[in-house]
């Protein structure tokens, strides 16, 4: 897969969280939402760290690459 197919991939993965975390919601397992919701952030931001072109490590953990490139978040 190229660097577009992840973004791709990455992004309807984060959509599909969203939609989960809205079902969960409205079903009262806030629980579940609440983990879909973080699922659904990190896919988001590692489309955008692909897409920026910024490397980072195969983790559920950004907060370093993160940090390091505040200013573009920012």
């Amino acid at each position: 897969m190229n660097s577009d197919d992840f973004i791709q991939d990455y992004i309807f993965q984060a959509e599909e969280r969203l939609r989960t975390a809205r079902s969960s919601k409205k079903r009262g397992n806030k629980s579940y939402s609440v983990r879909s919701a973080q699922e659904c952030v990190e896919y988001a931001l590692k489309a955008a760290l692909i897409w920026l072109g910024i490397p980072y490590t195969r983790s559920h953990d950004l907060s370093n690459v993160l940090t390091i490139h505040k200013m573009i978040f920012h």
